[in-house]
């Protein structure tokens, strides 16, 4: 794996396959702790916990709060793409957090929550 930084103020994050190797970018602002291990995660194959196929058996998803565009993020995959044998982790390194992508309230600018967890 090479480290690319990525200047300009930009926040981006990709991971693609360049001539049979995964390339992982990172902007500067997206240098932490957790974003290198998600994205690490993706490049070894995983996808998010919030996106597997039983998830509305652990999180409600407030479609409406979503910021237009970003509704892929909330899919569910199919069993195959996700089936890891394991019990549902709200705290998963691939579980976005309660107000990912979460629009903003139009008279209080405050940033709306789009997943609510069932049970934890």
């Amino acid at each position: 794996m090479r480290q690319y930084t990525i200047t300009g103020g930009l926040r981006y994050i990709t991971t693609e396959i360049e001539g049979g190797r995964q390339v992982l970018s990172l902007a500067v602002d997206c240098i932490a702790d957790y974003i290198i291990w998600h994205e690490v995660m993706h490049a070894i194959g995983f996808e998010h916990e919030h996106q597997r196929p039983d998830r509305d058996n652990f999180i409600r998803v407030e479609y409406s709060n979503v910021q237009i565009g970003q509704l892929v993020n909330f899919e569910k995959l199919a069993a195959y793409e996700v089936d890891y044998n394991d019990v549902y982790d709200y705290k998963s390194i691939m579980h976005y957090d309660s107000f990912a992508f979460g629009r903003r309230d139009s008279k209080t600018n405050v940033r709306l929550a789009t997943m609510f967890p069932l049970k934890v």
